[in-house]
C-alpha cells in the first residue's frame, strides 16, 4: 500500500515565518486562525515489499525528505503570493475610502457656508504610504526570489541525490547480474560433476560386476587346478614311493666306489634339500644316456655343476665326493678319449684351465664345475672357479 506523508502549513505560520508586519498579522488572525485555511502537502511514495542495503535505504529517506521539504517551499511560496494579492487588494480599497470620505465631508450647502461643527484635519499623505506599501512589496518580492533560489538549489541537491541514487541501482544492478551469472555458472560445473560422478559410479558398478565375474571364474579355475594338482601330486607321491626301493638307477647300484656319496645324496634328498634333488636328478639324467657317448660327455657338465652346488650348500668340500665321481666319470668316457678331473681348492689359478668371472687371487677359492680334458691333457671344457 502507499504511504502517505501530510505536512500542514498555516498562514499564521507562514505569516510569522516571513516577518509581515504585526498589524497585517492582526487583520488576517481571523482568516488564519481558520482551520480550512491551512494548506497541506503531500507526498506520495509507492513501498515495495523489496530487500534493500541500509545505504539505499539512508538515499531514500534522504531523498523523500528533500522532496516533502521541496513541497513545503512552493506551498510557503503559494502562500506568499496570496498574501501578498490579498494585502495590495486591502491597501487598494482603504485608499479609495480615504478619498472617498474627505470629499463627502467638503461638501457645500446651501448658504455657501461650512456647517458648523469642530474643524477636520487633514488625513496623512497617501503618497509616504504607497511608498511603504512599495518597500514592502519589494522586500516580500526579494523573500519570494530567495525562495526560489533555495527551492532552486533543492531542486539541484535531489537531481544529485537522484543520480547518486541511479547509480547506486545501476552498480548494484551489475554485481547482482554478475553474481547471477556466477551462480549459473557454479550449477553447471554442479551438474558437469554430478553427471561425471554418475557416469564414474557406472563405470564402477560395471567393473565391480566384471571383476566379480572374472574373480569366479577364476576361483572355478583355481580349484580345477588345484584338484589336478592334488591329483597329480598323490600320483607322484605314490611313483615317489615305488621308487624309493629303487632309487638309483641300477648302474648306480653297481658303483660300490660311490655308495656312500649316493647315501648322503639320498639323505639330502629325503631332508628336503634343493641342491641334492637337483644332483639327484642330473645324476638320474646321466645314468640314463650310458649308451649314447656324445650326449654321456655333454651330460658331464650339468653334474658337475649341480655336485658343486649339493657340496658348497651342504658343506662337504673336504668329503671328496667331486674326486669319486670325477674317477668313476673318467672310467666310463675314456674310451672316447676324454678324462674328468676334480679340481682342488687353494690350487693356483691358471687362465688356461680355470674360468672366473672376477679374479681377486692367486688361488682357488671356490670351485662350480668339474674340468673336462681331451687327448694330450687338452682343454676341452674349463672348470669355473672364484679365485681369491
Amino acid at each position: 500500500m502507499p504511504h502517505i506523508t501530510v505536512t500542514e502549513i498555516s498562514l499564521r505560520d507562514v505569516l510569522g515565518s516571513l516577518g509581515v508586519g504585526n498589524n497585517v498579522k492582526k487583520e488576517f488572525s481571523d482568516f488564519a486562525s481558520f482551520k480550512q485555511n491551512r494548506f497541506s502537502a503531500a507526498s506520495d511514495s509507492s513501498s515495495q515489499k523489496t530487500t534493500v542495503s541500509p545505504d539505499r535505504y539512508d538515499y531514500e529517506y534522504l531523498i523523500t525528505r528533500a522532496e516533502n521539504q521541496r513541497m513545503i517551499i512552493i506551498g510557503s511560496v503559494v502562500v506568499v503570493l496570496v498574501i501578498v494579492a490579498v494585502v495590495a487588494w486591502i491597501l487598494i480599497k482603504k485608499s479609495d475610502e480615504k478619498k472617498a470620505r474627505p470629499a463627502a465631508n467638503t461638501t457645500p450647502n446651501l448658504g455657501g457656508t461650512m456647517p458648523p461643527g469642530p474643524a477636520t484635519t487633514a488625513p496623512p499623505a497617501s503618497g509616504d504610504t504607497y511608498d511603504m506599501k512599495d518597500k514592502e512589496i519589494d522586500r516580500k518580492d526579494q523573500e519570494i526570489e530567495r525562495k526560489e533560489q533555495e527551492l532552486e538549489r533543492k531542486e539541484r541537491e535531489l537531481e544529485k541525490e537522484r543520480e547518486k541514487r541511479r547509480s547506486i541501482t545501476s552498480k548494484f544492478e551489475s554485481e547482482r547480474m554478475s553474481m547471477e551469472r556466477e551462480l549459473e555458472g557454479t550449477k553447471l560445473e554442479l551438474r558437469k560433476m554430478q553427471e561425471a560422478r554418475e557416469k564414474f559410479q557406472q563405470e564402477l558398478d560395471t567393473q565391480r560386476s566384471q571383476h566379480e565375474a572374472e574373480m569366479r571364474v577364476t576361483r572355478e579355475q583355481f580349484d580345477a587346478k588345484a584338484a589336478e594338482v592334488q591329483k597329480r601330486f598323490e600320483e607322484q607321491l605314490s611313483e615317489f614311493e615305488s621308487s624309493q626301493k629303487n632309487f638309483w638307477p641300477e648302474v648306480f647300484q653297481e658303483a660300490r666306489s660311490l655308495d656312500t656319496f649316493c647315501e648322503c645324496v639320498k639323505s639330502s634328498f629325503s631332508a628336503g634339500s634343493k641342491t641334492a634333488a637337483s644332483l639327484y636328478a642330473e645324476l638320474v639324467s646321466l645314468g640314463s644316456r650310458l649308451g649314447d657317448m656324445q650326449a654321456l660327455v655333454n651330460q658331464i657338465s650339468p653334474v658337475g655343476k649341480a655336485l658343486y652346488a649339493w657340496i658348497n650348500d651342504e658343506g662337504r668340500t673336504g668329503d671328496g665326493f667331486d674326486a669319486l665321481l670325477a674317477e668313476w666319470l673318467t672310467q666310463k668316457v675314456s674310451s672316447a678319449g676324454f678324462k674328468v678331473v676334480a679340481v682342488k681348492l687353494g690350487e693356483v689359478y691358471n687362465q688356461s684351465i680355470h674360468d672366473c668371472a672376477r679374479v681377486n687371487g692367486n688361488s682357488v677359492s671356490k670351485v662350480l664345475s668339474f674340468l673336462i680334458q681331451g687327448k694330450s691333457n687338452r682343454t676341452e671344457l674349463k672348470a669355473i672357479v672364484e679365485a681369491g
